[in-house]
């Protein structure tokens, strides 16, 4: 549903913006209007709105992270939440989803599932999901349960909380399949998770 055509693997698969933006580089059998897309979202997730000359950093995977953050203010701070929510839509482009074509919103998928995929290499690191200061080391199973209820909060959750499941649709269905290729217990996890919340 949505696909992208084949030279776009490598540069979907890869994680790292230098990399990416190599591989991007030398992609010379895309329709133009497409590869403009495809830069122009380049550009906008790896580039500091504030900081314009910073390099290989991920903008958008910081803007998960403040999904995460604003999930669990959603009943307390309902205004604020509601506010930053929105300029988060606006700058991951799913605001304005519905204006996009077939090819785009597969461009758009499968550049959301690339950051799903980011973000989840972070959930492997040895310190992830440490407690006590970092003295309580978590366990495999730790790790993914964590990972899969940041992955629930900036996604299936928000929307559920801010009632926009609609709207954020193919985000959700994006971070949920990158999700499900993360780890078995993932499906198990998820159903707990959103129990716990709703």
């Amino acid at each position: 549903m949505y696909e992208v055509q084949e030279s776009l693997t490598p540069y979907y698969n890869e994680l790292e913006p230098t990399k990416r933006l190599e591989i991007l580089n030398n992609l010379h059998d895309l329709k133009p209007e497409i590869y403009d897309f495809i830069r122009a979202l380049y550009q906008e997730r790896h580039t500091d709105p504030e900081h314009p000359e910073k390099k290989n950093i991920d903008w958008w995977l910081w803007r998960c992270v403040c999904l995460t953050m604003l999930f669990p203010r959603r009943k307390i701070f309902k205004k604020f939440v509601s506010k930053e929510l929105n300029n988060i839509l606006k700058e991951l482009h799913i605001e304005d989803i519905d204006t996009y074509s077939q090819e785009q919103k597969a461009i758009l998928y499968n550049e959301f599932k690339n950051l799903a995929r980011r973000y989840l290499s972070t959930c492997k690191a040895d310190g992830y999901g440490s407690s006590f200061m970092g003295l309580k080391r978590a366990s495999s199973e730790e790790k993914v349960y964590k990972a899969c209820e940041e992955l629930y909060f900036m996604s299936t959750g928000i929307a559920k909380a801010a009632n926009i499941q609609e709207k954020m649709l193919l985000w959700c269905q994006a971070f949920n399949e990158e999700l499900m290729n993360f780890d078995s217990l993932c499906s198990e996890f998820l159903v707990r998770i959103d129990s716990k919340y709703f």
